[in-house]
Order: C-alpha cells, then sequence, then structure tokens
C-alpha cells in the first residue's frame, strides 16, 4: 500500500486535507472516504488496508470544521458545502485515475453526508455503503439541540461542547485510548452546525425512497450513540433493488474499531468485491 496526503485548494471556504491509499498494483476501483462528526481520514487504519489489498484506491479527506482541512471546528455554513467539497474531491479523484466504478463510504455524521449527496447531486458512483449513518443526533443532550435552535438565529458561530461519550465509539480500550488523545478530534458543534445536521435528517428519511444505487448498510448492534433502529428504519425506505443490512450484535459504534472489527471490514470488501464484479461486466 502506498500513501500519500496533500491539501487541495477546491473547497467551499478553504483548503481541504486529503490521503490516498493506493495498492500496489493498477487499481481496479476506487473509493472516497468520508469520516464521522469530531474525527478525521486518518483513523480508519482497519479498513483501508483491507480495501487496498482488493486493488481499491483509496481517498479519504477531513470535512471542513474537522481534522486538517480549514474552517472553525464543528461548524458549517449549510450542509450544501460538505456536498460541494464531498464534489470537489471526487471530481479530482477521477481526473488522477483511469476510469473505473467508484464507490462512497461514509461512516456516522459522513454516512448523513454520503447519503445527503446521493439524493441531492448527479455523479458516477457505483455504490455507497454506510456505517451507523447519523439520522439522529446521537447522544446528544436534548438541551443542547434545543439550545442550537435559538443560538442559530442569534448567533449561528456560537459552539457548544456536544460532550459525546467516546466510551460509545469502541469496545476496545486502546481505540478509545487513541481518540482521547488525538489532537485532531474534537467534540464541538456550532449552532448553524445542529440546525444544518436536523435538516439534512429530514430531508434523508424524507427521500430514502429516491435513492437507485446499490448499498450496504452496516451498523453495531449495541451502538449507544446512533442505535440500531435508526438504520433499519431507513433501510427500509431505500428504494434501491440492490440493498443489504448488517448488523453485529454487541458491537459498538465504530464497528471498523471496535472489537471484531475483522467481521464487518471483511463483510465490506466482500459486498465491494460482489459490486466491482458486476460493474465490470
Amino acid at each position: 500500500m502506498i500513501r500519500n496526503s496533500d491539501f487541495l485548494d477546491q473547497g467551499v471556504g478553504g483548503r481541504i486535507f486529503y490521503q490516498v491509499w493506493r495498492p500496489e498494483k493498477a487499481p481496479v476501483a476506487g473509493l472516497v472516504l468520508v469520516h464521522g462528526f469530531g474525527e478525521h481520514s486518518g483513523r480508519y487504519e482497519n479498513l483501508v488496508p483491507a480495501l487496498t489489498q482488493m486493488g481499491i484506491v483509496v481517498y479519504g479527506f477531513d470535512n471542513p470544521g474537522h481534522g486538517k482541512s480549514y474552517g472553525k471546528r464543528g461548524h458549517v455554513d449549510s450542509w450544501k458545502d460538505f456536498d460541494r467539497d464531498l464534489e470537489g474531491i471526487f471530481a479530482f479523484a477521477k481526473s488522477r485515475e483511469e476510469k473505473m466504478p467508484w464507490f462512497l463510504f461514509g461512516h456516522s455524521m459522513g454516512g448523513l453526508i454520503a447519503l445527503h449527496f446521493v439524493l441531492n447531486r448527479k455523479s458516477d458512483f457505483s455504490g455507497l455503503v454506510v456505517s451507523g449513518p447519523a439520522l439522529t443526533q446521537g447522544a446528544v443532550s436534548p438541551v443542547l439541540i434545543l439550545a442550537s435552535r435559538i443560538m442559530a438565529r442569534l448567533w449561528p458561530g456560537f459552539s457548544m461542547d456536544t460532550k459525546l461519550n467516546a466510551q460509545g465509539i469502541s469496545r476496545d480500550p486502546k481505540v478509545i485510548e487513541r481518540y482521547l488523545n488525538d489532537p485532531l478530534v474534537h467534540s464541538m458543534a456550532s449552532a448553524r452546525f445542529g440546525v444544518e445536521m436536523a435538516k439534512a435528517i429530514s430531508l434523508v428519511k424524507k427521500n430514502a425512497g429516491r435513492l437507485n444505487l446499490p448499498v450496504l448498510v452496516i451498523h453495531g448492534g449495541a451502538d449507544p450513540i446512533i442505535p440500531a433502529q435508526t438504520s433499519q428504519e431507513l433501510f427500509q425506505k431505500i428504494g434501491s433493488a440492490d440493498k443489504t443490512r448488517r448488523v453485529y450484535e454487541g458491537y459498538f459504534h465504530e464497528t471498523h474499531n471496535d472489537l471484531g472489527w475483522e467481521l464487518p471490514v471483511g463483510h465490506v470488501s466482500q459486498w465491494l468485491g460482489e459490486q466491482i464484479g458486476l460493474a465490470s461486466r
């Protein structure tokens, strides 16, 4: 696996940090990876190698307000900013690679971004994988949610600590320790972010029936941050003829970073392999 990283000047409000993980041989497919709230593209060290070993080139990037990318931590003026930055990264990735099938992977907030994107933008993605998609504002206090709605009108950039419980991301204490000590991880969200996220959730739930891409949904059965029932409700609404949902009993929010991560990562790899075979016919 060959890794490189740089900044792309195609962000809505500044420079986007991106990383590319390339297989040793010519890739047979590409994947754009969209990370979750408060984290960054460098936390997928179990998933990415499995994909590159299959011959998939992976483009990951830090969302605005996250990681090394531009913007106030946890703030976005409009959810459409996420759409435009993802569109820019995808266009950049395609311009650097030979013609081949492309897939989109989104975890948690990244799953919401991915779903919102494919429902609102024309794209060349051949399939979509969403992991623990954020179709609820999670374990955020209702008081904070109410405060964000009020402050979004008075002071949109006002930031609050979501007090996201790191214990809910994984049952592996080493993962939690690295998360808590990662300087690029944060738990801040602006009032505007909270309101825009609620709008995006509503839009995805309302329009899920229009989704016609092949879709794989994975979720931790004991996820304390985004309950697994939320993705079941989404799955029932998705209009795709080719759709699969897998729930991993006992797993927490980041199935790809949990104890026994090999099982969900293996299922993602298997599903992508099947889709690549179909796409190449």
